[in-house]
């Protein structure tokens, strides 16, 4: 199973100042979910990988983990 192709695009404070980049969620069953990150070449590589649904956010954050762009501040109040 493969859900459609995302894009995104996300601010940075340093050059290019935006990223653009793709990614899907994919499943061969009974193998476990994978996200997949667009790569340069246009092929798509698995950069995590579950046997649990992820959702749309939860890929989204992997893909800018894996793309270094995970640069938001998780703050708690005490």
């Amino acid at each position: 199973m493969v859900t459609p192709v995302r894009d995104y695009s996300k601010s940075v404070s340093v050059a290019p100042f935006i990223v653009n980049y793709s990614g899907a969620l994919f499943r061969e069953y009974p193998g476990p979910w994978q996200v997949m990150l667009k790569q340069d070449n246009g092929e798509y590589a698995c950069i995590a990988e579950r046997r649990e649904r992820y959702n749309l956010g939860d890929v989204k954050e992997e893909m800018q983990a894996a793309m270094g762009l995970n640069t938001e501040v998780c703050g708690r109040f005490p």
